[in-house]
C-alpha cells in the first residue's frame, strides 16, 4: 500500500513538471513571436518607406534635369533676342541717321564764308584709348584671327547668321583752303553754332607757298545722337 502511494505521488510530480515545461516553452515561443513582432513590423516599414523615398527622389531628379534643360533653352533665347534686339537699336539707328547726314552737310555748306572752300569732309568712329597691354592683347588677337581665315579654320555657328553692325560716326574732320584767316576764324564760329558737334578745334593750318593759301584742318567731335538731331 506504500508502494502505490509513492507510484502516484512520483507521477504527480512528474505531470507537475511536465507542464511547467510546456508552459515555459509556451512563454519562449510568445516572447519570440512578440519580439520578432516588435522589431520585423518597423524594419519592413521602414525599407518599404526608403524604397518610396528612392523613388520619390528619382522622379525629381528626372524633373530636375528636364527643368533644368528647358531653363537652358529659355536663357538661350533671352541672350539672341537681347542680341537681336541691340543689333535692331542699331540698325535702326543708322537708318534713321542716313536722313540726317544730308541735313548736316547742307547747314555746312550754309556756314562756309566766302573765300572758304572745302578740300574734303570725313565722318567717321573714333574708339577711346586703350592700354597698352589691352593694345597688345587686341593686336594679339586680331593676328591669330587672321591666321585662321588666311587657313580657313575660322568656325562659324550652325544655322546662325552674326550681323556685325558699325558703329555710328562720332568725329568730324573737315579740311578746307582759304586765303584769308579771318575768315577760317569765322568758319570756325559757324560750326560752334550748329547742333551737331561738341566742339570744333582746329587742327592744323599751313600757308602753300606755291598758292599763298591757307590749307587747314578742322577737328570737330560729334555729339551723342548727332545722327537724329532735329
Amino acid at each position: 500500500m506504500i508502494a502505490k502511494v509513492k507510484d502516484i505521488n512520483f507521477l504527480a510530480a512528474r505531470n507537475i513538471r511536465a507542464r511547467e515545461k510546456r508552459k515555459t516553452i509556451i512563454l519562449i515561443v510568445v516572447l519570440v513571436l512578440v519580439f520578432s513582432a516588435v522589431t520585423l513590423v518597423p524594419y519592413g516599414y521602414l525599407q518599404g518607406r526608403l524604397l518610396q523615398d528612392r523613388q520619390e527622389l528619382a522622379q525629381m531628379q528626372s524633373k530636375y534635369r528636364q527643368v533644368k534643360e528647358t531653363a537652358d533653352q529659355v536663357e538661350e533665347l533671352v541672350k539672341k533676342r537681347t542680341a537681336s534686339e541691340s543689333q535692331v537699336k542699331q540698325l535702326k539707328s543708322l537708318i534713321e541717321g542716313r536722313s540726317t547726314w544730308p541735313k548736316m552737310l547742307k547747314e555746312l555748306e550754309m556756314s562756309v564764308p566766302e573765300d572758304v572752300w572745302f578740300i574734303s569732309l570725313e565722318l567717321k568712329y573714333e574708339g577711346k584709348d586703350k592700354p597698352e597691354e589691352e593694345k597688345t592683347s587686341d593686336n594679339a588677337q586680331k593676328d591669330q584671327e587672321s591666321t585662321q581665315q588666311s587657313s580657313g579654320q575660322t568656325e562659324k555657328t550652325e544655322n546662325e547668321e552674326v550681323i556685325v553692325v558699325q558703329p555710328p560716326p562720332n568725329q568730324a574732320v573737315i579740311k578746307g583752303k582759304s586765303i584769308n584767316l579771318e575768315h577760317i576764324g569765322r568758319f570756325i564760329y559757324k560750326l560752334n553754332g550748329l547742333p551737331y558737334f561738341s566742339k570744333v578745334e582746329l587742327q592744323e593750318i599751313n600757308r602753300d607757298m606755291g598758292t599763298g593759301s591757307l590749307e587747314f584742318t578742322i577737328m570737330a567731335p560729334l555729339k551723342e545722337g548727332a545722327s537724329h538731331a532735329k
